[in-house]
């Protein structure tokens, strides 16, 4: 009975340490997030669409363009990436638009957000 006590014990406590979670760091030199990405992801969308977005990936790509003054567009790509057999491997999972429009007058500014819906990539 103690043998087998001990064997079970073993086994559990094998199984609980292979199983510890590490943390996933993506090669190449760690970049700086903007603190403008960030508020223009958390009020310029609803919370739904970026849990939508964030769903089943492990990295959010941000890219801004400028429109015209005033204007930014930011299209967020949310991406699954791996490491296997073949190396490094991302793959593109979905994506959203935000365009932001600033209007600055002359005793206030005002923000607008666009958001557009979360696509497939795939």
């Amino acid at each position: 009975m103690k043998i087998a006590i001990t064997a079970f014990i073993t086994l559990m406590s094998v199984l609980a340490l292979a199983d510890i979670p590490r943390p996933h760091v993506e090669p190449g030199q760690p970049k700086t997030v903007e603190a403008e990405e960030l508020n223009v992801l958390l009020y310029g969308a609803p919370a739904s669409k970026v849990a939508d977005l964030k769903s089943g990936s492990n990295t959010i790509k941000v890219e801004r363009q400028n429109l015209k003054p005033g204007s930014t567009k930011y299209v967020y790509t949310s991406r699954k990436c791996s490491y296997g057999i073949a190396g490094y491997l991302c793959l593109e999972n979905k994506q959203m638009t935000i365009t932001k429009t600033e209007t600055v007058g002359p005793d206030h500014s005002v923000v607008k957000y666009q958001v557009s819906e979360v696509l497939r990539a795939r």
